[in-house]
């Protein structure tokens, strides 16, 4: 059954491995924001970067000024440290994207949260920013996007290859304050948990739980016939858990 009961309505989502790290981020209702080096992708949130930065500085040769004269404008002392302090929780439009399950789930084992509100921060004015994919000369590939860096220098830390596309991201990026990388969610903002085929029995029933006591919809993902993603109800807020859960 597709979850159409809030496919038109949902606002962001977040993949999750099975790890306990993430089980502890569930029940206690944060996010974890990581810092570039925890990050799959080795030219993410460039400004980390030596050999990034001299990339990026390229960009003048490559027909891109206005990054280049943002880069250069910097103090020299500051080109590798402007970006020190930033960390960033990454989300996707899409919970239904085949790739994102297969590797940020750990091939269907973990969840996917699907969040009512963009607006998923308690307590913060923090938003939700969409990443801006560039081809190898750093030009967006939407051409209705244009890159500013001199009015918004923090966009750098939304560039990434085309490659990523696929993953349809946003970001949330804050400035760690005395090293913290969490952040409790807002109040009421999940509407549902989708659970990937593979998930293990422990974490099924833990999750089924965590829903029930939480009044949130349950799903989970299906092997079809062909390549669709199949995601069926496993339990509605209203009811009890589906009878193949204990």
């Amino acid at each position: 059954m597709l979850i159409d009961s809030f496919i038109d309505v949902y606002a962001i989502c977040k993949y999750y491995s099975p790890t306990k790290y993430n089980i502890d981020a569930l029940l206690n209702k944060y996010f974890w924001f990581s810092k570039r080096e925890n990050l799959n992708d080795p030219f993410d949130l460039a400004g980390f970067s030596n050999s990034v930065m001299q990339w990026l500085l390229c960009s003048v040769v490559s027909g891109n000024p206005t990054l280049g004269y943002m880069l250069t404008e910097l103090p020299s002392s500051s080109k590798l440290d402007f970006f020190k302090e930033y960390a960033s929780c990454s989300f996707s439009r899409s919970p239904f994207n085949r790739l994102m399950w297969a590797y940020y789930t750990n091939n269907y084992q973990g969840w996917c949260l699907v969040f009512r509100t963009r607006e998923v921060l308690k307590g913060s004015n923090e938003e939700l920013r969409e990443v801006i994919y560039v081809d190898d000369t750093l030009v967006p590939i939407d051409n209705n996007i244009t890159i500013d860096f001199q009015k918004d220098p923090e966009v750098l830390l939304r560039i990434k290859h085309k490659d990523w596309q696929h993953e349809q991201e946003e970001r949330i990026i804050i400035k760690r304050i005395n090293n913290n990388f969490k952040r409790e969610w807002a109040n009421d903002i999940l509407m549902a948990v989708i659970v990937g085929h593979n998930i293990n029995e422990g974490n099924l029933t833990m999750i089924s739980k965590y829903c029930y006591d939480n009044n949130i919809d349950l799903f989970q993902t299906k092997q079809s016939m062909s390549f669709d993603l199949d995601i069926y109800q496993l339990r509605n807020a209203t009811n009890k858990c589906h009878p193949d859960i204990t």
